[in-house]
This record gives C-alpha cells, sequence and structure tokens, in this order.
C-alpha cells in the first residue's frame, strides 16, 4: 500500500514520505523511537521484503475483536483470524488474547447495542448532522452552528476545518483539542475513502505537512 502521512520505518530509520510504497508489521516493544499510541509499525516495501514479512500481513485488530473494519477490502491488514502472528524481527513473539472475538452467550444472549466510542461522538455527531439538516451548505447558512455545551470543543474544530461550518463552542471549560490536532495532523480523517462525503479530500500539503487547523 502507500504510505497516507510521512511516518519512520522500523526497519531503516529513515522517513516514507507521502505515497512511497510502505508494509504493516508488528510494533516492536518497549521502542522509543515508535509512536506510543499506535499498534503496529511501517516499513518501505523494500525493508520489509529484506527481512522476509511481506508473505503474511499482521492482523487487523479491529477484525479481530469485532468482525468488521470499516477498510473492507482496502485494509492493509489481514482479515484472516486464524492467520498465524507475525514477530518483528529480533523481537520476541506479540500475543493478544483480547484479539479474538468472543461468540455470544450459547442461550438468551443479547449482543449489545452497538455504542459509539466517546473518542469518536463528535465525529458521528457531524456526520448526523450533515445527513439529517440538508447537507453541509445548510448548516453555513446564516451564522453557522452554535455548539452549546460542547465539552472540549471536538465538534466545532471538525465542523470547522472538516466542512468550512462556522461553529462557537459554548463551554466553562477550556478547549480541550489534543486528540483532535493529533487526529488532524497525521491525515487520518482521509485514511478510508468511506469517510469522504463527511470529511472531504485531503488539503494540500505544506513542505510534507497538512496545513494548520483553525482554532
Amino acid at each position: 500500500m502507500d504510505a497516507r502521512r510521512r511516518i519512520l520505518c522500523e526497519h531503516c530509520g529513515t522517513f516514507a514520505e507521502l505515497g512511497d510504497r510502505v508494509w504493516p508489521a508488528p510494533k516492536p516493544p518497549q521502542d522509543s523511537n515508535s509512536d506510543a499510541e499506535a499498534s503496529s509499525a511501517w516499513l518501505h516495501f523494500a525493508c520489509a521484503e529484506t527481512v522476509g514479512l511481506t508473505g503474511q500481513r499482521p492482523l487487523c485488530k479491529h477484525w479481530s475483536r469485532r468482525g468488521r473494519c470499516q477498510f473492507g477490502d482496502s485494509c492493509a491488514f489481514s482479515h484472516d483470524v486464524e492467520a498465524p502472528q507475525l514477530d518483528f524481527p529480533g523481537h520476541a513473539a506479540t500475543s493478544w488474547p483480547h484479539d479474538v472475538p468472543q461468540p455470544l452467550p450459547a442461550s438468551g444472549g443479547r449482543r449489545r447495542r452497538p455504542a459509539v466510542k466517546k473518542v469518536s461522538r463528535a465525529s458521528a455527531l457531524r456526520r448526523l448532522l450533515i445527513d439529517e439538516l440538508g447537507g453541509v451548505d445548510a448548516l453555513r447558512a446564516g451564522r453557522g452552528v452554535l455548539d452549546v455545551a460542547g465539552g472540549g470543543g471536538e465538534l466545532s474544530f471538525e465542523l470547522l476545518n472538516l466542512n468550512g461550518v462556522p461553529s462557537t463552542c459554548v463551554d466553562p471549560r477550556p478547549l480541550g483539542l489534543r486528540r483532535a490536532l493529533r487526529t488532524w495532523e497525521k491525515g487520518f480523517h482521509w485514511f478510508n475513502p468511506v469517510w469522504r462525503h463527511w470529511n472531504g479530500m485531503r488539503p494540500q500539503d505544506i513542505d510534507g505537512q497538512l496545513p494548520q487547523p483553525k482554532l
């Protein structure tokens, strides 16, 4: 697959630039140079071939935990839960005992109601507003959106920067946009084409980086 952002190759220590061919690999444990929140490492495709990782893709954590993945067939990871786990060269095996989908109770069991993770509820609400209130143009009408009790301001941040909708957040608490800024800087909003209807196209990079968002 092609790199969707500038990312460090865990094998050679140089950066893969946007559009370079890359390959996923298990994240080396206790690697201080890696993204602490990432669950996988990335290598140049040539580096992955050198260490013998291209024969099997790592297991997709979303597919293994929930039996579904929003990337579908375009996912860079494997959707075969029976596939053997790969080890990053030079490191001990990594096990994810919680990654096997759990079956429903044998009798009288009910599935839990699908829940939106707290960290993504602003995005879910934004998509709902666009779909139910007549689209982006309707939201841009007048003075935009007034987000009362908007918490850290994630909804207003996304409306303004992804959809060009003027939005004002009213809340006694200070803004908390650390996660929103990280998501923007890493380009996560444009990784999956399925979100293009609500997130639009990725902005043009400036000197290899996304333009600064509006606050």
